[in-house]
């Protein structure tokens, strides 16, 4: 039999990227385990996952796109809780933020919102959101 050529082994260098990502790992966890609540129809945990993930740089000028979507997410679990008022505070937040950023997930998500918002046109807070999002 013949010889066999020698294998070569390369190692990857760590990227120097690679620590600048470290303060999202956390966060990056907390993002589907408050989806996942907030799916599963536990609002108080989903609000507390995602308010651990907003104070977690995500509301950063580098991340505004996450920080609206954490924002709708925040109102439609202060929604299912019955908050109105906390609903319409967060999504009015995500709105005007969503309003400089112009991203079609977050709008999306929003006019979700607006229609389960629109079954409680009686309370001030949703009529103001409302009328503002109109």
């Amino acid at each position: 039999m013949g010889e066999l050529a020698p294998v070569r082994v390369h190692t990857l260098a760590p990227s120097p990227t690679c620590g600048a990502n470290n303060h999202r790992r956390g966060t990056a966890r907390q993002k589907p385990a408050g989806s996942s609540a907030l799916d599963l129809e536990d609002p108080r945990r989903a609000l507390t996952h995602f308010e651990q993930a907003r104070q977690a740089q995500y509301a950063t000028a580098g991340y505004v796109r996450d920080n609206v979507l954490y924002l709708t997410r925040t109102a439609r679990a202060h929604l299912q809780l019955g908050d109105l008022d906390a609903a319409c505070a967060a999504a009015t937040e995500a709105f005007t933020q969503n309003a400089a950023l112009n991203s079609s997930r977050p709008s999306d998500a929003l006019d979700d919102l607006r229609t389960e918002l629109g079954a409680h046109r009686r309370v001030q807070a949703v009529r103001d959101f409302l009328l503002l999002t109109a």
